[in-house]
């Protein structure tokens, strides 16, 4: 399967995933204003992030907006083919964690 049919399809399931749970993917191109502008226009409550250790400065925007009260919960990525060994960061009343951990036990019957 060529590279591009497999951004293909991931990019389907995130899409599918932020249509559904209204989570909103960030990158460091963006400010914590321009990402807090897209979470107040779409409602998400969820932001998908680079883990700390791989994009500080998308993480940085994540934990602002976070500690802002703007955010229930942060999916973190790390790039494809990684063995993930840094620890899970923590904010007070913010769930945080892996996407590929989380996601673990989702047998994809229901979107719960």
């Amino acid at each position: 399967m060529s590279l591009l049919v497999i951004q293909r399809v991931w990019r389907m399931g995130l899409a599918r995933l932020c249509s559904i749970r209204k989570a909103a993917p960030i990158n460091s191109g963006l400010s914590a204003e321009q990402v807090g502008e897209l979470l107040a226009r779409s409602g998400a409550r969820t932001l998908i992030s680079a883990a700390p250790e791989f994009d500080a400065a998308s993480w940085d925007v994540a934990k602002a907006l976070a500690e802002g009260g703007s955010v229930d919960s942060i999916l973190l990525l790390s790039p494809t083919g990684t063995t993930v060994t840094a620890p899970v960061p923590t904010l007070p009343g913010v769930t945080v964690g892996y996407l590929t951990d989380m996601a673990a036990g989702y047998d994809g019957a229901v979107f719960a």
